[in-house]
């Protein structure tokens, strides 16, 4: 169920010497390689995960510029989402398809228990949603005519919800279907002791044929992007183009995806994010920290919790941060990591004071200039400004989400909100 929208009770505009920034900022480096048509973290991405009317406007609200994971085959919805000014549209699919357009059933090519019974995932258990089977000509058939359907409706690409398959149906009782006892022995498997391997091997294979076919049913390339859980990278996530992954709070800590993006950049890998956190400090600031690594955060609307009813942050509470995302977006989408540490930049004193107040020091190199995000900590509330001093006095400037306007920063003496994003731009 979509839980209630809420209504936007303010209008976020960015001050215009923000939009200076980009514009002055825009040739100081060439953007990172990342592929035509995969996200950028200068990106704002919205989701509705279905078909949410009301859901457009507060996409537009946030200056959204990617629609993505919608599960939609009606071109109706998507034409209305590019009518409204968002031009790139990801479509979505999942180990449970319906039988065929309009037929609420779920019952062709699905995967057997050893007993026959049809099997749910544990999180769709009494819902009659049953797991496909990667090894049945039938399931194919099923996930190539949606992945067309929704391609055919606008999308341009498509996120692969529960990309690993059938390797998690493994752990509740998958797959001693026909084809896949078949496929089994004339492979040289024994379900009974190498279920999981066997079932591995087929997610590859499935990948593998199902992109071909999309690519081939299309003329061209599609890029298919993957719920890689967890930030994960190994098989069978490798196969896709990008990640667009659900987190839980402890992968949110900073630290944690600092080690992660770190390895994405030097993998070439573009990672997309989608918190699942009603804790609204938060989701600001892993906003602000994912960004500012590299990744993009998908606005947190109509999010899947494991628990509870699905969860949609008030705007008002996270506009000006993706407002700020597309104000700077040139720098975060040049910028790289460095091996300037951040008591390079302050001195000890301040980072005391920043540590004191929760706020984390990112440290980014966007051609020849040094940045200097100042990421608030989850549990940072809104209280007086904090003076911070830079190490030595540069030339330098200073803006924030909810400060927009550009500000010369003199003697290297900054003044910060510790709950806003700040963003610290040196020329050295």
């Amino acid at each position: 169920m979509v839980q209630r929208a809420f209504p936007l009770t303010r209008r976020c505009a960015m001050a215009s010497g923000i939009a200076l920034l980009s514009s002055c900022e825009l040739g100081l480096a060439t953007p990172r390689p990342i592929e035509a048509g995969k996200p950028r973290p200068s990106d704002v991405i919205f989701s509705a995960r279905s078909m949410v009317p009301e859901s457009i406007p507060i996409a537009v609200a946030a200056r959204t510029t990617r629609f993505d994971w919608l599960y939609s085959e009606k071109g109706s919805f998507l034409a209305a989402v590019r009518n409204a000014g968002i031009a790139t549209i990801g479509g979505a699919i999942n180990m449970w398809p319906s039988d065929a357009p309009n037929l609420p059933t779920y019952r062709v090519g699905r995967a057997l228990s050893s007993t026959g019974g049809l099997i749910e995932a544990p999180w769709a258990r009494g819902m009659g949603l049953y797991w496909g089977c990667v090894n049945n000509p039938d399931f194919m058939g099923i996930q190539l005519g949606r992945a067309m359907r929704t391609l055919s409706a606008g999308a341009n690409a498509i996120q692969f919800d529960d990309a690993a398959a059938a390797i998690p149906a493994v752990g509740f009782g998958a797959c001693w279907c026909p084809y896949c006892q078949k496929l089994a022995a004339s492979s040289g498997y024994d379900l009974r002791t190498s279920m999981l391997e066997f079932q591995t091997a087929s997610t590859l294979r499935f990948i593998q044929a199902l992109r071909a076919s999309i690519n081939t049913a299309r003329g061209s390339e599609v890029l298919m992007s993957c719920n890689n859980a967890g930030l994960k990278r190994d098989e069978p996530y490798n196969l896709f183009d990008y990640g667009m992954c659900e987190i839980d709070p402890p992968r949110a800590d900073i630290r944690v995806l600092e080690r992660a993006y770190r390895q994405f950049e030097l993998d070439g890998w573009m990672q997309v994010v989608t918190l699942r956190s009603r804790d609204i400090g938060l989701n600001r600031a892993t906003i602000a920290a994912v960004h500012a690594l590299g990744g993009a955060m998908i606005f947190p609307y109509n999010v899947y919790m494991s628990a509870g009813a699905r969860f949609s942050a008030n705007p008002d509470d996270v506009l000006a941060l993706y407002h700020f995302v597309r104000a700077i977006g040139p720098l975060l989408d040049a910028s790289r990591f460095t091996d300037i540490p951040p008591v390079a930049l302050l001195t000890s004193d301040s980072m005391a004071s920043l540590a004191q107040a929760g706020v984390s020091p990112i440290v980014r190199r966007a051609g020849d200039r040094t940045l200097l995000h100042l990421i608030p900590g989850a549990s940072t509330r809104r209280a007086s400004l904090l003076d911070i001093q830079l190490a030595a006095a540069p030339a330098a400037t200073l803006c924030s989400a909810e400060q927009a306007q550009l500000r010369s920063v003199a003697n290297g003496k900054l003044r910060i909100a510790p709950w806003d994003w700040s963003l610290v731009t040196i020329a050295i």
